[in-house]
């Protein structure tokens, strides 16, 4: 079982069952015990009764005086019965009428305590004595019939058993009930979290129970890690992209200056290998300024959306571009802000190359979200759309830039697991380009 309450709650369901059980055994044990030594308690009161009304004349038969004898014994088959055996003879209660009670003899000074059979099928205590008076050997055997008062203790057992049953059940909801609030912090921790994933929160709430407070305290520092490490990451490829570009732009400058000691096809050569590796250089250091949503701030669609829109009409200000974004909710998504930036910016930079007045982007977010950008350009034959998002394609050379901005988007997306499509806008005519990328559970 892989749930720690319900491993909690069925141990401790076992272990107080196990006690309640053991606990309703001792104590009906205990009680039967008890009335068994108060029945023997009671025979051997009325054997030494018996014994001490017992006269034994010389060479005569036993006698025991009617007033001595208990009346319960004088009741036929009343449950309570004697027998008195010497060498050569036996006196029996009336209560046993033509019944008897068949008892081995035992020696004077000897006890023991027997389960018989009795008239009726009764069930018998029967405690045997031997004694000597008068210098003659008795054997005195007192029975008591145990039925009512096994009767009395199954009724006493069930209602025991029934009360056992109900304070168990009892019990186990309270323990139930505690266990939910013993593990409340875990809920609290979950819901932590969640919040962290939704990017409502930057690191996970330090006021939690003292023994998971190590562990919101080891999440705390290995956030802090991720996200220095994707810092330096970016900060590296930054650093690297402006160390290349110096080199990269001496190579190009010289090819452009040897114009009469290389041959046309060299110097072409040269210059369409610098600028390869330049446009490899720039899809690779974009490539790894990627975060794959692991750490950072959470992506925003309404706010980054407008505040994208804002920046891409001052770059194509000579356009005067309208831009019509509509965006579905306000919360954050559990997507890397930069990341998205970085895939919408390239998308609507896009747009806004071939846009002639307007560029619409609509976003919704439900178990994905879902960007549609769209511009009122000439669009994109079956064939050409096809191609796009490949490395280093442009489908008008015409159009300034390397060919890099859609095949970022299209890294992003396949890291995030998405899909981005391509097809003719049915509002503006121009190229709509789709983008779904998936979204944990919220």
């Amino acid at each position: 079982m892989r749930s720690l309450r319900g491993r909690l709650t069925i141990g401790m369901a076992v272990i107080v069952t196990a006690v309640f059980a053991l606990q309703w055994l001792l104590v009906t044990s205990a009680i039967s015990a008890v009335i068994e030594r108060y029945v023997q308690t009671r025979l051997q009161h009325d054997s030494d009764g018996l014994l001490a009304a017992l006269s034994l004349p010389p060479a005569g038969h036993i006698e025991l005086p009617a007033e001595r004898v208990p009346l319960i014994y004088t009741q036929p088959l009343s449950g309570h019965y004697f027998r008195i055996t010497t060498a050569g003879e036996v006196l029996r209660s009336r209560s046993l009428w033509d019944r008897d009670i068949e008892v081995p003899a035992a020696a004077p000074g000897s006890r023991r305590t027997l389960a018989l059979r009795g008239p009726d099928a009764q069930q018998l205590l029967v405690l045997v004595g031997g004694y000597e008076k008068q210098g003659v050997a008795l054997t005195i055997a007192m029975a008591e019939d145990l039925g009512p008062l096994q009767d009395d203790l199954r009724r006493f057992k069930m209602r025991y058993l029934l009360v056992s049953a109900a304070a168990l059940l009892l019990l186990l909801l309270l323990q139930r009930a505690g266990v939910r609030w013993g593990l409340r912090p875990l809920d609290a921790v979950r819901l932590s979290l969640q919040e962290l994933r939704l990017g409502r929160i930057e690191r996970l709430h330090t006021d939690v129970a003292e023994e998971i407070d190590p562990l919101a305290g080891e999440i705390n520092r290995l956030l802090e890690s991720l996200a220095r490490r994707v810092s330096l990451s970016r900060h590296a490829v930054s650093n690297l992209a402006h160390r290349l570009k110096t080199p990269l732009s001496l190579l190009v400058k010289t090819a452009e200056q040897s114009g009469q000691s290389l041959a046309p096809s060299a110097r072409e050569q040269l210059l369409r290998s610098t600028a390869e590796i330049r446009t490899l250089i720039e899809r690779e250091m974009r490539r790894a300024r990627i975060a794959g949503g692991a750490v950072g701030r959470r992506f925003r669609p309404a706010e980054d959306i407008a505040e994208l829109a804002s920046v891409l009409g001052k770059i194509h200000a000579e356009k005067s571009l309208d831009f019509r974004v509509e965006v579905e909710g306000t919360d954050p998504v559990p997507l890397d802000q930069q990341d998205m930036q970085e895939l919408l910016g390239n998308v609507m930079d896009n747009a806004c190359k071939w846009a002639k007045a307007v560029v619409a982007v609509r976003a919704s977010c439900g178990e994905a979200m879902t960007v549609t950008v769209e511009d009122d350009g000439p669009g994109c034959s079956a064939a050409d759309r096809d191609r796009l998002g490949q490395r280093g394609v442009r489908i008008d050379e015409s159009t300034a830039g390397h060919g890099l901005g859609l095949a970022i988007a299209r890294d992003i997306v396949e890291l995030y697991g998405g899909a981005m499509d391509f097809d003719d806008g049915a509002a503006l005519g121009g190229l709509r380009v789709t983008i779904l990328i998936p979204l944990a559970s919220k």
